[in-house]
């Protein structure tokens, strides 16, 4: 008996290597990559000197409620229930979530019911004889509860949970980075309008102060005091400011229809302001502090982006491990239908498997591979989106600190312009100089004028793109 049993056990043995060596290949694929370095930005802690005092928890999300502006905190509200962009945002949040509730049932197991019923005839004449009586129809009756059960030993459904909750934030954080930008452009839009407005009233100004001009010029040519150069200069500046004038008014049409756009009703009409006035922005105070840039969705969502793809390495890892499955059943089943649920037809199976890679050719290592340069993607993109949000930050502080100090050049060119302009008309009047002068520094005032209204809008401007580069307020926010 001995010389049989012995190779029959080496036999068996040898067997079981391919199964020692696919676990042996899994366990070892057990060892743990090597951890992510956490992202370095190497960012200042603050803009300039912080005051000692300040409190960046006062800050808010409803930055665009700084602009003191009656009709944009209801035109922004708007904009954000209607926008398609920002509706679409909103749908794939939903999709996300359907993503993380599908990866979250997969830790539970799955209960199906099955239901069978079946005739058929089996063969007379077949390699085998029937036996004496047996019946030629049969029918099978079934009635079971079935269940599978993925084991998860190596946290593979788990982690991939949380990289599909991970996921959601992000797009939770996307559509807030919408929102977000939605907001910054209906309030540039805005304040483009409420500028224009106050140009169009400078404009219209100038254009009846001109059109008196020109009448009160022709009174004198028809009395042989004035000429008709000055009749002909005076209505071609006549002209040129209807050109402007209309020229504005096409420019209020364009971002009129912009803003109704923006905010999803094509029926939207802004109305100017009593005295065509624009709106003020708050002052930053010294020392805005880097940390505020963590408050922007966009940075967050790139954040929640990187953490998704770390935790999908760690899934795809853990899919070369061996897998494990229970699966059961319990019903009835019987040859007749009356007898389905009777105590002699119950039926039960209970069942464990080990599934193990044997030899793939590398393809685990490559998706692992795969996966890991996916996640040092991710996390490039977050330390791409920090330096670009202090970068907007730096450059909007730059533009605002820039743009307060040409509006008040601007100020005072357009307050010695105006001045200038009404010595040359008392000049003029007096019969110390010609009519070419005064046109001359009207031209002047109201280019002037403009360039201030330009300057004006710029600042606010730059105030909107530092509100939207912090993604929030600021402590102790003060007019100017």
């Amino acid at each position: 008996m001995k010389p049989r049993t012995l190779p029959l056990l080496m036999l068996g043995r040898m067997a079981c290597l391919p199964v020692l060596a696919a676990l042996t290949g899994a366990l070892a694929a057990c060892t743990p990559l090597k951890p992510f370095e956490a992202p370095d930005t190497r960012l200042p802690d603050s803009f300039s000197v912080l005051p000692a005092d300040t409190d960046t928890r006062q800050a808010g999300e409803r930055w665009w409620a700084l602009i003191n502006d009656p009709e944009l905190p209801q035109l922004v509200e708007l904009a954000l229930r209607n926008n398609r962009d920002l509706r679409r945002a909103v749908a794939r949040i939903d999709e996300a979530d359907a993503v993380l509730r599908l990866n979250g049932a997969a830790l539970l197991p799955q209960l199906n019911i099955e239901s069978a019923a079946a005739r058929n005839r089996v063969t007379e004449i077949g390699a085998v004889p029937l036996p004496a009586n047996a019946p030629t129809y049969r029918a099978d009756q079934r009635l079971a509860l079935t269940t599978s059960y993925e084991v998860d030993v190596w946290n593979r459904l788990r982690t991939t949970r949380e990289a599909s909750r991970a996921t959601l934030l992000a797009a939770r954080e996307a559509a807030d980075a919408v929102a977000m930008t939605l907001a910054g452009t209906v309030a540039q839009t805005v304040v483009s309008l409420r500028a224009t407005d106050l140009s169009l009233d400078l404009t219209r100004k100038t254009l009846a102060s001109r059109e008196e001009s020109l009448r009160l010029i022709r009174i004198r040519r028809a009395e042989g005091v004035g000429s008709e150069l000055e009749a002909q200069q005076a209505q071609a500046a006549l002209e040129n400011l209807r050109a402007q004038k209309l020229q504005l008014e096409r420019n209020r049409g364009l971002l009129q229809n912009q803003l109704a756009l923006l905010c999803g009703d094509p029926s939207l009409q802004l109305a100017a302001l009593p005295g065509a006035a624009m709106p003020e922005a708050p002052v930053p105070p010294a020392g805005l502090p880097s940390a505020l840039l963590q408050n922007r969705p966009d940075v967050r969502a790139a954040e929640a982006q990187m953490r998704a793809a770390r935790l999908q390495t760690e899934a795809v890892r853990a899919a070369r491990f061996p897998l494990i499955t229970l699966t059961g059943t319990f019903g009835q089943q019987s040859g007749e239908l009356a007898d389905l649920l009777s105590a002699p037809g119950r039926i039960w199976t209970l069942a464990a498997g080990l599934a193990a890679p044997l030899f793939d050719a590398g393809r685990a290592e490559a998706r692992t591979r795969q996966a890991r340069a996916q996640a040092m993607q991710a996390q490039i993109a977050y330390e791409t989106a920090v330096l670009t949000a202090f970068r907007e930050a730096s450059d909007a502080l730059l533009s605002l600190e820039q743009n307060h100090q040409i509006e008040a050049a601007q100020a005072a060119q357009r307050d010695a312009s105006t001045a200038a302009a009404a010595l040359a008309r008392l000049r003029y009047e007096g019969g110390y100089s010609g009519w070419l002068e005064v046109l001359d520094a009207e031209r002047s005032a109201n280019g002037a004028e403009q360039a201030w209204v330009t300057a004006r809008q710029n600042r606010i401007a730059s105030t909107i793109d530092l509100l939207k580069a912090l993604g929030t307020g600021w402590p102790a926010e003060r007019p100017r």
